[in-house]
């Protein structure tokens, strides 16, 4: 596209001396003030001029639609406004009407080219003009595809900070590595629930703090504790093991630093980035460090990080699709409406 420009820009230059010199040597009678011979010979030269003018613009139009043909795919836009400016080209009879220069010059009649030469030293400034344009639409193209590898990389990131988050929330390190090679939540002894004395499943007395009687396994988790009170309950997170505060600060030290690297890395897209920043105010909002180290506090905290790292993912998904990216689909079970912004407020006042 380049040499296509470059082209077109040194022939609009090209007719434009052309024009000058033209009306200057056979313009407003100034062929008299020359013998015949010399307006011959000047004639003849210009007519040859004008005819390597021709083979150039061949091969401008040869280059255009080569272009056109390479960037269909590629570059939609960019293509079609090659094509409209070949059809206008074509349009504009550009070859017809510089043929008619040269065969006047050749009949010694400059003074009548001269009229005839405005009109095509306007088509090739249009000429330049609409390859410019087309130019412009690659140029943007490129940006585009640019800013979709961009959201693309983030999200990929995005997503593989999710699988980790949730690994280490199961008791496993990033990769499935289990702590000390138990079952995520379980305990060494098969069969057993914390607790149990061993003698027939029977409860020993005291234990098990929180779990209401007749309660099931796998109960709900709301914003601000585990069901059915303040305390923790394993069985309530689905055999979970309590969170500590380490682990919970790790997760989220590894989430502010991810976040800030899928926020530089979308500064090309100035939404994207002003989205991810809004994501990083209200992360900072969740520091452990702020918190004292209880269980429920921190299962509430460990669930609300692991919430702002989906809202990153449903932010990046939606831009990049509207940008015309090839997405995964959306999971089903994204953010409830709310929760974030209930859970933010919980620690809001934690915090006082």
């Amino acid at each position: 596209m380049a040499g296509v420009m470059d082209q077109a820009k040194k022939l609009a230059e090209r007719q434009q001396g052309f024009d000058e010199r033209l009306r200057k040597n056979f313009g407003g009678g100034a062929s008299g003030d020359r013998s015949d011979q010399q307006n011959k010979q000047l004639s003849t030269q210009m007519a040859q001029e004008k005819h390597r003018e021709i083979d150039d613009l061949h091969q401008l139009e040869h280059g255009m639609q080569q272009a056109a043909r390479g960037m269909q795919n590629t570059q939609p836009d960019a293509a079609k406004k090659l094509r409209d400016a070949i059809g206008e080209m074509q349009q504009n009879e550009l070859e017809s009407r510089m043929r008619w220069t040269v065969d006047a010059l050749n009949k010694g009649m400059g003074s009548y080219a001269v009229m005839r030469e405005a009109p095509v030293t306007m088509a090739l400034n249009q000429l330049k003009e609409s390859l410019q344009g087309a130019e412009g639409a690659m140029n943007a193209s490129g940006k585009s595809g640019d800013s979709q590898e961009a959201l693309r990389q983030a999200l990929d990131r995005a997503e593989k900070l999710h699988r980790d988050l949730e690994a280490r929330a199961g008791g496993k390190e990033p990769g499935g590595k289990e702590p000390g090679g138990n079952a995520p939540g379980g305990n060494a002894q098969s069969g057993k629930e914390p607790g149990a004395n061993g003698k027939g499943g029977q409860q020993a007395p005291g234990n098990q703090p929180g779990r209401r009687s007749g309660s099931a396994p796998g109960g709900s988790f709301g914003p601000v504790g585990p069901a059915g009170g303040g305390t923790w309950d394993a069985m309530n997170m689905g055999g979970r093991p309590a969170p500590d505060q380490a682990t919970v600060t790790r997760s989220y030290d590894d989430t502010i630093r991810e976040m800030a690297r899928m926020q530089q890395s979308v500064r090309s897209d100035p939404a994207t980035a002003k989205e991810m920043q809004d994501l990083m105010r209200q992360l900072q909002t969740l520091d452990p460090r702020r918190f004292a180290a209880d269980p429920a506090r921190l299962a509430a905290l460990e669930q609300q990080i692991l919430a702002e790292v989906e809202q990153a993912e449903l932010i990046l998904r939606r831009n990049l699709d509207n940008a015309g990216g090839n997405v995964r689909t959306t999971p089903e079970d994204s953010i409830p409406p709310g929760y974030s912004d209930a859970v933010a407020e919980y620690f809001r006042r934690l915090s006082h």
